[in-house]
């Protein structure tokens, strides 16, 4: 990153002051403030210092603003578990899952709760999706429902009665 290939013009350098002065978000204004002070002909390793990124960051930031401005920079979706339920939220879900099943809030035709429903039920109510299926885990076992998972198919055992008569069989021969 030696070489610089970013040279602004003073409207350009004056609209970057602006912007990082008027940005709330803190990320978008680290990235503000790198570009700024790259385009300043500051040492990298003081760039790195003062808005804590790595130089292959503060690279991408430029390349970023040279591409698409001031756009470029603003912060992007991230995806994953970034919106979460609330406390108050948490405990209106467990309070569902201990008083309704899923048949009578007509998520599906059954009667305990699984993890599909529970996400259903959560992302219908209030727009919230988790990645993994660790949370859902975790709403179902504050609700005190446990993760049931079928095991292996049982062999037929057959009753007593039939047992008895098998064995009178074989004891005639």
């Amino acid at each position: 990153m030696d070489i610089r290939h970013l040279k602004l013009t003073e409207d350009a350098r004056r609209a970057l002051e602006r912007a990082e002065l008027a940005s709330k978000d803190v990320e978008e204004r680290r990235h503000i403030q790198a570009v700024r002070l790259y385009e300043t002909g500051e040492a990298v390793t003081t760039i790195i210092q003062v808005v804590q990124a790595s130089e292959r960051m503060i690279g991408r930031w430029v390349k970023r603003y040279t591409e698409g401005g001031l756009v470029g920079l603003a912060r992007r979706a991230q995806p994953g578990n970034h919106r979460t339920l609330s406390q108050k939220e948490w405990e209106a879900v467990v309070t569902t899952l201990k008083e309704a099943t899923p048949v009578t809030l007509g998520l599906s035709e059954r009667q305990h709760w699984t993890v599909s429903d529970t996400a259903r039920m959560v992302s219908d109510r209030y727009g919230v999706a988790y990645v993994g299926r660790s949370r859902y885990h975790a709403l179902l076992h504050a609700a005190g429902l446990s993760y049931q998972q079928a095991t292996k198919v049982y062999r037929y055992q057959p009753n007593a009665a039939v047992i008895s008569d098998w064995e009178a069989e074989v004891e005639k021969k």
